[in-house]
């Protein structure tokens, strides 16, 4: 398994960004990208949440230590 490293505000943008192509697949590209896409985002998610992230809403995550 690889490992990245972000500060809490690129984890922020990266859960934003993939939220949003999430729901860009979802409308035009539903068979082939979509499947990869909400796959990408659940693991992101779950990473993120054993790191003291809580995902919230639309694509927001926020972490109980926020540094920037």
């Amino acid at each position: 398994m690889k490992k990245l490293e972000f500060n809490t505000k690129d984890c922020e943008t990266l859960v934003e960004l993939l939220f949003r192509g999430l729901a860009y697949t979802d409308g035009f590209y539903s068979t082939n990208c979509y499947p990869k896409v909400k796959r990408i985002f659940e693991k992101t998610i779950k990473q993120f949440e054993k790191q003291g992230g809580k995902y919230t809403i639309n694509g927001i995550i926020k972490f109980e230590n926020e540094i920037h």
